[in-house]
């Protein structure tokens, strides 16, 4: 009976969820329809994008269902202390940032920074700067996607548009000529897939980033500031996890292909896999592959082209793990699930931690 009452509130809970999303696509379809925004949901032609020099089919490329910036990226956004923090979590009646929450963890030139995952779900982009670097910070929650780029200046928002279930970045220009036409760009990747950087080859160079907790982050940057919420209305959406539904199962929202095999690597589609370059040497670690030979304390080493790598991992729904050299210098790395590292790039299962390299 218990269990009955369990299982119905967590029904209700869903369906309230996916009736808020609902609501919330129906509104940017609103504000497509009234002129504020481009791309009608359903029509790769509406979004306006310069489709040439295509790295990927167009067949592939799939609206998201909402308008270009239908999810507003961040510029720049105000930052709180740790003390500004503790000061805006003793204001609600639930505290903003707990120290188990997710948040990605940016250092650069001595200055750190948390983005907390409540609020990228809600924008997916931040442009940034942190000691002094142009920052690009990206999180796409339906791939479990943390990835941090030196952006050089340009600015990035979010297209609407999917390929392989990720979402498709654009730019909005160069510093030096805003009115060039904008290219898509791999969200995962880094990768420019359509437009003139696509047809220059280009790339975004990685930004060592961690996906870990917020207590985690903390511990190891005192000094880090955090994003803030800048208003109250905000803080309270911060608060809701509108992801719950889709991360309870294995089906994907959006198509994506190849997907990998299941048996033949004993890994579910949205296995949380941590990738990490080198020495010019890449390898891929699921964090459950990491769980099961870390220490009581949630700690192991491996080494990669000669470097050592600690990593630190955290049991949990979702899991969370990170990865350093011993003395804490940062380690370039992404994380993704696994269907998202092999549906871009096939080849994926020659990194594959514990698998044989051809």
């Amino acid at each position: 009976m218990i269990l009955g009452r369990r299982n119905a509130w967590l029904f209700a809970v869903a369906f309230l969820l996916g009736m808020l999303a609902l609501s919330w696509q129906l509104n940017q379809r609103r504000a497509f329809e009234a002129g504020g925004l481009r791309g009608d949901g359903k029509h790769l032609e509406t979004y306006g994008f310069e489709l040439s020099d295509l790295a990927i089919p167009r067949s592939e490329i799939v609206p998201s269902g909402v308008p270009r910036d239908g999810l507003p990226a961040l510029s720049h956004p105000p930052r709180l202390d740790a003390a500004g923090l503790a000061a805006l979590n003793a204001k609600g009646r639930e505290p903003f940032l707990m120290g188990s929450d997710r948040v990605l963890g940016v250092a650069a030139n001595g200055a750190a920074c948390a983005y907390p995952v409540s609020i990228l779900n809600w924008h997916e982009v931040v442009n940034d700067t942190l000691g002094g670097e142009a920052l690009l910070v990206t999180w796409n929650p339906l791939c479990g996607a943390a990835c941090a780029y030196a952006s050089e200046g340009v600015a990035f928002g979010v297209s609407g548009l999917f390929y392989n279930s990720n979402l498709l970045l654009y730019d909005r220009g160069t510093p030096s000529d805003s009115t060039q036409a904008a290219s898509l760009w791999s969200q995962l990747t880094g990768r420019a897939l359509a437009g003139p950087a696509a047809a220059r080859g280009d790339s975004l160079a990685r930004v060592p980033v961690a996906l870990t907790r917020w207590d985690d982050w903390l511990a190891r940057h005192p000094g880090t500031a955090v994003l803030e919420p800048s208003e109250e209305g905000l803080a309270r959406k911060y608060r809701r996890r509108p992801y719950v539904s889709y991360l309870g199962s294995d089906r994907l929202q959006y198509p994506a292909r190849p997907l990998p095999d299941e048996e033949a690597t004993g890994l579910s589609l949205k296995s949380p896999v941590l990738s990490v370059w080198t020495g010019g040497e890449r390898r891929l670690y699921p964090l459950a592959w990491i769980a099961a030979r870390a220490d009581a304390d949630g700690r192991w080493q491996d080494t990669l082209a000669g470097r050592a790598l600690a990593f630190r991992v955290w049991p949990g729904d979702p899991p969370v793990a990170t990865v350093t050299s011993p003395d804490g210098a940062p380690v370039t790395c992404a994380e993704a699930f696994w269907f998202a590292w092999y549906s871009q790039e096939p080849l994926a299962t020659r990194w594959l931690a514990g698998e044989p390299t051809p």
